[in-house]
């Protein structure tokens, strides 16, 4: 049996790989990106954008075997085209689950199916709290990377993960901002990705990578509806400056296209309730008519 990696052989190997490439990798710049010349692409990050005394390595090797058709065929991936194998799609379950007034039942298989889930209420409302209750439903054996200023969210039944971390008062010419962590997430192959709370220019990002097919991201935003979270998303996305000058209707689409639900939190006092869920195949033609104005 091998020897464990030490924490010291790991960042010799993280500035090893800086230096092959005439690069760096410190405390002033922590994210490193490379490409071996054997085409494994090498995604490494160490403190302050990742938990002390920990050093994230990502090693995707590419595959250069070619799969015959018959391979495909036999292994069933036709099966559902034509009709060899029926199963009941995820949002007909969720559907079910949510007209029969089961939403418990509804947030614990969306999150379990990967929907992107946008959480919203204003401050003190708990969205964070109520976030790190849906974890529990994310199956165990998947990797995991979570996005935030502050330690909060805890892992305590996950064992593949990832902590990165930006300062609180990050500006956009930060070393480290949420947005750039965010990006970093397409070499780092997570299977959910959970950014504590979208507030600025990050919200472009965080919709790319959605796009991009990372699915189950879980987020939090400071809005008092699902129709004020879509528009304070619109808004965030303009401060970007890759998207300042995408026509509104194209932002909207991609928004509308990319979020699967949004959970509204209300709170008055000591009480805290649920007070609306949108759910897109059910709600989506509604959302779009409520931005229609903004189309004309």
């Amino acid at each position: 049996m091998k020897p464990p990696i030490t924490l010291r052989q790991c960042y010799a190997f993280a500035r090893a790989l800086a230096s092959w490439q005439d690069d760096n990798i410190d405390d002033t710049s922590p994210i490193l990106s490379a490409t071996l010349e054997s085409g494994e692409r090498i995604q490494a990050i160490i403190p302050p954008a990742c938990e002390r005394n920990t050093v994230s390595i990502t090693l995707r090797k590419p595959s250069f075997g070619q799969k015959t058709h018959q391979s495909w065929i036999d292994a069933g991936f036709y099966n559902r085209v034509t009709g060899k194998e029926r199963t009941e799609g995820k949002d007909v379950e969720l559907t079910r689950y949510y007209q029969s007034e089961d939403i418990p039942r509804f947030m614990e298989k969306a999150v379990e199916y990967g929907k992107t889930i946008f959480i919203v209420g204003e401050t003190g409302s708990g969205k964070t709290t109520y976030m790190k209750t849906l974890l529990h439903s994310i199956p165990r054996h998947l990797r995991l990377t979570t996005i935030e200023d502050n330690p909060e969210i805890r892992l305590y039944h996950h064992t593949n993960y990832v902590h990165l971390f930006y300062p609180a008062d990050a500006g956009d010419n930060a070393i480290i901002t949420p947005g750039r962590l965010i990006r970093a997430n397409y070499r780092m192959n997570p299977d959910r990705i959970l950014l504590a709370e979208i507030r600025g220019r990050e919200a472009w990002d965080a919709l790319k990578i959605v796009g991009s097919g990372h699915e189950g991201l879980i987020t939090s935003l400071h809005a008092g509806s699902p129709e004020e979270c879509i528009e304070g998303l619109i808004d965030r996305c303009y401060e970007n400056p890759d998207c300042r000058n995408m026509p509104f209707d194209v932002l909207l689409r991609k928004l509308l296209k990319s979020i699967d639900v949004i959970v509204s939190i209300d709170i008055h006092g000591d009480i805290r309730r649920m007070s609306d869920v949108y759910f897109k195949p059910l709600h989506l033609n509604d959302m779009r008519g409520v931005f229609s104005k903004g189309l004309q």
